[in-house]
């Protein structure tokens, strides 16, 4: 263990060692801050550096803590830096906005998708309202703290891209700066305005895909057999639920399982459950046939979008990638629809590319910020239901690639009562806090 592991802080009862495990469990194991604890308790015993079994109370406070850290922590001033824009709604009229960064610099090295390490956490603003110009705002008071902004990724969403590109233009319109003989000053460049290809790609097969009339029907079909199986055996295999939102970041899904249920369907793949027999199966998805040659198809649209989608997370908008991205497509010609979607593709990581110039590399994807979101609802579990709180910090702490060191550095500089002036500055009146004042709990009359 490290050599800090069993030195503990001045007035601290738990040592380096046990914080750092207990800080692990909770993040890396995913469980809740109770499960933490209980955990703990079952296997002191083994874990000689618990003197005693922390609280949920405890553990959380030294997750938010180690959060709050990484976010209020001094950012390395550079003139390369990529931005990932995304906002996230729970309940209430709030939304968050997370920007996390990373250099160019440190990129161009990775040769791999984006890694939670890989990344730093810039900012978390909860706001009630979002538009073009207070993202800009937000954009200049980024830029003031971590030096030049190079190119700025988000989603599709108007006021991320209009406030985006707000910024780009009055970066490039300002005047120039002079030294103290009147020789004008490098100024910034302008920043570029980029398209999330997971995104973007995704608009580009709905459109393939509801250009196509059957596919509604088959959206339909999906939606009436669901409730029709869900009380029998033949539920295991029901269509996968839709979701409302973004629903075709993920449509690959109900493709993948139309052409497995064919597959099923005709005895070539796959085995029916227990106590069923394939009149029954019949019965209740025989419908899918009319669609064999539509499902085939679909389903070669969507391999397109996630070939492509691969080839940027790990090169980037580049040179290199167009041309991987233009041999690998080029396997695919079994329909028209597929030529037609692959020339689609490549233009978009054509289109992105020239931005940027000739041999240089830029991230393409943003699906790191939103894999951070949901690990972080799902850490939050049921807190995520009632409105931002304090709990989002740990965006901070699972950006953190934790170390005792870390962990000792967080808790020497980070205390409780920053964590309760940071709710109190960034969050106001939480929906917590609200329910509480105008819910007042009412004592029960003595007997």
């Amino acid at each position: 263990m490290h050599q800090r592991g069993s030195a503990k802080l001045p007035n601290h009862e738990y040592s380096i060692g046990s914080i750092f495990t207990a800080i692990q469990l909770y993040i890396t194991g995913g469980v809740s801050f109770h499960a933490c604890s209980r955990i703990i308790a079952c296997f002191q015993d083994r874990l000689p550096e618990f003197s005693r079994v922390p609280t949920n109370n405890s553990i959380q406070s030294w997750v938010l803590r180690l959060g709050l850290f990484q976010l209020t922590l001094a950012k390395e001033r550079a003139d390369d830096w990529v931005v990932i824009l995304d906002h996230t709604c729970q309940l209430g009229n709030q939304k968050c906005l997370v920007v996390l960064g990373i250099r160019l610099s440190h990129w161009r090295t990775l040769g791999r998708p984006l890694a939670f390490r890989d990344m730093t956490v810039l900012m978390i603003r909860v706001i009630e309202r979002s538009t073009g110009l207070i993202v800009q705002s937000q954009l200049r008071e980024l830029q003031a703290e971590i030096g030049n902004i190079a190119a700025i990724l988000s989603d599709q969403g108007s006021d991320l891209v209009n406030g985006a590109k707000l910024f780009s233009q009055s970066v490039a319109e300002e005047p120039p700066l002079f030294d103290v003989d009147q020789v004008a000053l490098p100024g910034a460049a302008k920043p570029l305005v980029l398209k999330d290809f997971s995104h973007a790609s995704s608009h580009i097969l709905k459109g393939h895909l509801e250009a196509d009339p059957r596919w509604q029907e088959f959206i339909s079909e999906c939606g009436k057999t669901h409730p029709k199986v869900k009380q029998i055996l033949l539920g295991a295999i029901a269509p996968p639920t839709q979701k409302v939102k973004g629903r075709y970041m993920n449509i690959g899904d109900i493709i993948c399982w139309g052409v497995k249920m064919l597959d099923l369907l005709a005895g070539t793949r796959g085995k029916l459950p227990k106590k069923t027999n394939r009149s029954l199966l019949r019965a209740k998805y025989g419908w899918l046939e009319k669609f064999n040659e539509s499902l085939r198809q679909w389903n070669e649209l969507n391999q397109l979008r996630e070939e492509s989608l691969q080839l940027i997370r790990v090169l980037g908008y580049s040179g290199k990638a167009v041309d991987a991205i233009r041999t690998k497509l080029s396997a695919y010609s079994s329909y028209t629809s597929s030529q037609s979607m692959a020339d689609d593709l490549l233009e978009l990581a054509r289109s992105q590319t020239a931005l940027i110039g000739p041999g240089l590399s830029y991230p393409g994807s943003s699906e790191i910020i939103e894999s951070l979101i949901g690990k972080t609802k799902q850490l939050q579990g049921q807190h995520s239901r009632g409105g931002f709180t304090k709990m989002v910090l740990t965006i901070g702490t699972c950006l953190s690639e934790i170390s005792e060191e870390v962990v000792w550095q967080a808790l020497k500089t980070t205390r409780e009562i920053d964590i309760r002036q940071w709710t109190k500055t960034a969050l106001g009146d939480t929906l917590g806090s609200i329910r509480r004042m105008s819910l007042p709990r009412t004592k029960l009359a003595s007997t």
